[in-house]
């Protein structure tokens, strides 16, 4: 670094150029310039893998950025990098780091530091304040912390971007709930925020962020161990597992099997490992310490079914499959108040239970929500509607046929009234009935956010399927109530359409 006037240096246009590149594409800078420190290599130049890459990009371009990583993936690296190209080229930027423990978080900042000293001179700018604990890019007005985790993190910072490594890891004793409550009013509403870790267990700071990461507006990138390819070998199949990475899906069940059979790399480092520890480690798998109510397995498989474009109908609408003639559809209703806890839930599925729309929010009054639930039914073939009629499914029920006049309403067949009812004799059945679709593979899901509730619904300890605390199930009882109406498999089920009632004088 450069420490007083002596030490100037005259920029040629040249360097000028260069230094403008360098700010307008962050990954030329990193694979020109970054050198680094290896354990086994000692300073070698970086050169970023296609995933790098676009992660170099995607953090500048979203403020809430949770990424779930398979290990030794680099991508504290790519973090890293990204703060100090952030600090080097744009003004009055201020980082915090934090890891597992201060030891952790100054290791970071030393790497860093390490990037920095070995740039050309014309891209290092004039020293500041250069420690332990901080590096300061005077010209620029910017500098870098590293921050222990504590449960006042960031209290008295006002940072700009703060990266969290390996956030699913908290050091003993330490919340990281509170951690977030001390860090979110510090970063406000334009602070930048990453979020890099493996998974550990279900529960915590990050696998709640993970799990409902779109609704708390998180960008979620998850990075497999496929993606590098070293790890593959075989470059068809590196290729194959590249394109659909680009188009923002996780390698298929299929897939994976084929690299490990062709991967010297996985014959030579985990073919004799543990298989929970490579499923978490490397599949970036949350493993839940209670009893789940589904096979993790056959969940998971479900991703494999995930399209990778489809049609957002608003913010909360994901449709799947347009309605096509002739095809007999039916919609599943979970009902809330819509009032900002529980989610109205709504999907319609074909019978042969493959998932074409999906409806979800916690903040449309229910009326509305009904409203434009009984407008999808309508535009799917006027599809055979299940609304659970707990509580609030009653009222919607009675709008549905008085204010909509659609009866095409499915009736129980253990007490002939319309919707379904869900109480403690039903709701294990329910459940019991949902496994064995899941186990046959009788559903063909399409909706991430719906597959992460079925992931972590588990029974408690008084062997009651449900959501953990903190998470939500809502989906999971709509495909449940999707399940009655199949029951028996995809055995047609009586449908009574009842007559038009009168409309109520007012």
């Amino acid at each position: 670094m450069r420490k007083n006037k002596e030490d100037i240096v005259l920029l040629t246009p040249e360097n000028v150029r260069e230094i403008k590149k360098c700010r307008d594409d962050i990954v030329y800078f990193a694979n020109t310039y970054i050198w680094f420190n290896d354990k086994e290599r000692g300073i070698v130049q970086f050169k970023a893998y296609p995933f790098q890459k676009d992660l170099l990009v995607d953090i500048g371009n979203h403020q809430k950025n949770i990424i779930l990583k398979s290990r030794q993936m680099g991508l504290s690296w790519v973090a890293l990098i990204w703060a100090l190209h952030r600090c080097l080229f744009f003004f009055d930027q201020k980082g915090l780091i934090l890891s597992m423990d201060k030891t952790a978080a100054d290791e970071a900042l030393n790497r860093i530091k390490v990037m920095y000293d070995y740039l050309p001179a014309f891209l290092r700018g004039t020293e500041g304040d250069n420690n332990k604990s901080i590096i300061e890019f005077a010209d620029m007005n910017s500098m870098i912390k590293s921050v222990g985790m504590t449960e006042s993190a960031g209290r008295s910072d006002t940072p700009t971007f703060t990266i969290w490594d390996e956030m699913a890891f908290p050091r003993k004793g330490v919340d990281p709930y509170k951690v977030w409550d001390s860090l979110k009013p510090a970063l406000g509403h334009t602070g930048k925020f990453i979020g890099i870790s493996t998974p550990n267990g279900f529960g915590n700071l990050f696998h709640r962020f993970w799990t409902q990461g779109e609704e708390k507006g998180f960008r979620k990138t998850q990075i497999h161990w496929t993606s590098r390819p070293d790890r593959v070998g075989d470059t068809e199949l590196f290729n194959e597992l590249e394109e659909r990475r680009k188009r923002g899906l996780q390698p298929t069940t299929e897939q994976v099997e084929k690299v490990k059979q062709v991967s010297r790399w996985y014959e030579l480092e985990c073919a004799d490992m543990d298989e929970e520890k490579f499923s978490q480690e490397y599949e970036m798998n949350f493993l839940n310490s209670g009893r789940p109510a589904f096979s993790i397995a056959k969940v998971l498989k479900q991703f494999d079914n995930v399209l990778d474009t489809f049609t957002k109908l608003n913010d909360h609408i994901e449709q799947y499959k347009k309605p096509e003639a002739g095809v007999e559809y039916i919609a599943a209703f979970d009902t809330s108040e819509g009032t900002g806890g529980d989610n109205n839930a709504f999907g319609i599925f074909t019978r042969e239970g493959e998932q074409v729309l999906e409806y979800a929010c916690n903040n449309i009054p229910l009326r509305n929500f009904t409203d434009e639930v009984v407008g999808l039914c309508r535009l799917y073939n006027d599809a055979l509607l299940v609304v659970e009629r707990n509580n609030t499914g009653i009222g919607a029920i009675e709008r549905i046929q008085e204010t909509h006049n659609y009866f095409n309403l499915y009736y129980s067949p253990r007490d002939g009234k319309a919707g379904w009812h869900t109480g403690p004799v039903t709701r294990p059945i329910m459940i019991d009935d949902l496994r064995a679709l899941i186990n046959k593979e009788e559903l063909i899901l399409r909706s991430t956010s719906l597959i992460e509730e079925l992931r972590v619904f588990s029974y408690d300890e008084k062997d009651v399927p449900k959501a953990p605390t903190g998470y939500k199930d809502d989906r999971v009882m709509m495909l449940a109530i999707f399940g009655q109406a199949i029951k028996g498999g995809v055995q047609p089920v009586e449908i009574r359409v009842s007559p038009p009632r009168k409309r109520r004088r007012r």
